[in-house]
């Protein structure tokens, strides 16, 4: 049985009209950040949101019901998602960019998962924290994988492992696990930002992961994947460890969006209590708005400027160098940086009544600094990797 027996292909929209969907439910968004931290993972309303605007079905290959768009529509959609409501954002971010990864593994693995709906959904944790080994036929997955974002939601998860070769060395591989051979620990998630992102851990106990279902990174990184023989989108010839870096800032990005938006509704037409100055004239207040609008729009400029390169590698047929990758993730670390830095420069002149936690900013705030301590976040260790690349050391970054 194929993909087109059993999917029907959808009116694929454009990807302003995509943009303007994100846009269009940035209110009601708003309005579920606070259930979202209440409940510890994104309402069922708004992953209804997501999925009948057809967010999760931007990178997913069109013969399974996806759109097959340019990672960069993904991205401006997550940037108002996420301006919307970080949490939604965030997991948009994960479970989107896994349907990019899925076609990586090829028809065979699109067909299990989307052969009969097409809206099936995968979570993940990269991270190798627990142990995989070579069995007959696949693998042995067993042990507690940490910070699963929306894995309620989801009915697969990627999970990375270190899985030890004949020749006595190590490769880290990625393993699509199925919910039947998982179980979600629904106490293990309890933060100050983000705890509406549902970033549970996973717990395995001997779970088989057939060799179809599992990629070397490496394989990957090198854009050598088995799923390119099966869907040719340009879109997924991208570097593996790229495009979630990508992803990431993109989210953090659109915080910081979210956050200018709660800061110019909060001084608009607003008078300083002590003086009954309007706070237009206040050079504080406007300097702060012109700084972060600055910031803001010097990361989609750059990252439109990665994207671009890419692209044009892409076109070129040749593979983005290391020493190129290594510096993009070390820009999107430092654009990270930027956003948040940002954000908390809002609160600081926001002044007493930003603290109160019935207060949006307060929300962006605490969201925006977690998800600014992703891995992929981390400027100095990031940082150095690209100046040691750069200066003909090894890459020390697994997902570069």
């Amino acid at each position: 049985m194929t993909a087109l027996d059993t999917v029907s292909i959808p009116q694929i929209p454009t990807a302003q009209e995509l943009v303007d969907r994100a846009i269009a439910m940035i209110p009601r968004l708003r309005e579920t950040m606070r259930e979202h931290d209440r409940l510890g993972r994104i309402s069922d309303e708004a992953i209804a949101m997501l999925r009948d605007a057809g967010f999760f079905r931007i990178l997913q290959p069109k013969a399974f019901g996806g759109y097959e768009m340019h990672p960069s529509v993904f991205l401006r959609v997550l940037h108002q998602v996420a301006r919307g409501a970080p949490a939604a954002g965030w997991v948009l971010m994960v479970i989107g960019v896994h349907n990019w990864e899925v076609a990586l593994l090829g028809e065979r693995v699109a067909n299990e998962l989307w052969g009969v709906d097409p809206d099936i959904r995968v979570s993940s944790s990269y991270v190798p924290f627990g142990d995989a080994k070579k069995v007959d036929g696949g693998y042995e997955l067993s042990g507690r994988w940490k910070f699963s974002s929306g894995c309620d939601h989801c009915d697969w998860a990627f999970l990375g492992g270190w899985v030890d070769l004949p020749e006595g060395e190590r490769e880290y591989r990625v393993f699509l696990v199925s919910r039947q051979d998982y179980a979600i620990d629904d106490k293990s998630w309890n933060t100050f930002g983000l705890q509406g992102t549902g970033s549970k851990d996973l717990l395995l106990e001997k779970a088989f992961v057939p060799d179809h279902r599992t990629h070397a990174m490496r394989d990957s990184l090198n854009c050598d994947n088995v799923g390119l023989k099966d869907f040719t989108a340009s879109s997924y010839k991208y570097p593996f460890g790229t495009l979630f870096s990508f992803g990431v800032v993109s989210a953090i990005i659109g915080m910081a969006m979210g956050a200018r938006d709660v800061y110019l509704e909060g001084v608009r037409g607003k008078r300083a209590s002590f003086t009954g100055a309007e706070l237009a004239q206040d050079g504080f207040v406007v300097q702060t708005l012109a700084a972060v609008d600055a910031d803001i729009q010097a990361c989609l400029a750059l990252l439109d400027r990665m994207t671009g390169e890419i692209d044009a590698d892409i076109d070129a047929n040749i593979v983005t160098p290391v020493e190129r990758r290594a510096q993009y993730m070390a820009y999107c670390a430092e654009m990270g940086g930027s956003a948040v830095d940002a954000v908390v420069r809002l609160f600081r002149r926001s002044g007493a009544r930003a603290i109160a936690l019935n207060g949006d900013l307060q929300q962006y705030v605490r969201d925006i600094l977690a998800g600014g301590n992703h891995i992929t976040m981390d400027a100095v260790h990031m940082g150095a990797n690209a100046g040691a690349v750069t200066l003909g050391a090894p890459n020390q970054v697994a997902i570069l």
